[in-house]
């Protein structure tokens, strides 16, 4: 995967840092490659399918809004 699409968008390191937290395993400090493996298997049918950064671009600024609506609607 490219990371510069992530990195042309400054403003998704921290969701994609906090994202990476978020799925670590329980203990550790980054996700598991079993969890990345299920994720992306549920996400495009495959386990061996290339995440593209324009999808992982749009996930995380989906991420950022849905927490954003949750920390307004509290």
């Amino acid at each position: 995967m490219k990371w510069s699409g992530l990195l042309s968008r400054p403003g998704l390191i921290w969701e994609a840092l906090s994202t990476a937290y978020a799925f670590r395993r329980r203990g550790g400090v980054l996700p598991s490659r079993a969890a990345l493996r299920w994720r992306v298997a549920t996400a495009y049918g495959s386990s061996e399918a290339e995440v593209s950064p324009d999808d992982l671009i749009r996930f995380l600024e989906w991420r950022r809004a849905l927490r954003a609506h949750m920390r307004r609607n509290r």
